[in-house]
């Protein structure tokens, strides 16, 4: 069942055609990692939550800043997500595409 209805969805789907990405940009970036501390009640399984903030530098810059959990295992496993929303732009003085190149 679920391989027709995927075969479907591709035959009703246009085809997209992607243009080869041509610009590209280099850089660095700095993080600033700050803990948050858990509520009196949270549970001690909870995952630990971190507020990240960016700083870019070279071809863009700008900054962003989001939320980070992460989780240890017994073992030293573990695993973590991050979502961070980063406003940068081209940069003037740094390698990277031209800010007149990247307007739309």
């Amino acid at each position: 069942m679920l391989g027709s209805i995927l075969a479907a969805a591709l035959v009703l789907s246009p085809a997209v055609q992607e243009a080869p990405m041509t610009r590209h940009a280099t850089g660095t970036f700095d993080v600033s990692i700050t803990p948050v501390a858990p509520a009196e009640s949270t549970a001690p399984d909870i995952p630990g939550r971190m507020t990240l903030a960016k700083t870019f530098h070279g071809g863009l810059s700008g900054t962003g800043e989001g939320e980070m959990l992460g989780i240890m295992g017994p073992e030293q496993s573990g695993g973590y997500v991050a979502l961070v929303h980063q406003a940068a732009a081209p940069s003037t003085d740094g390698p990277g595409p031209s800010p007149s190149s990247t307007a739309a």
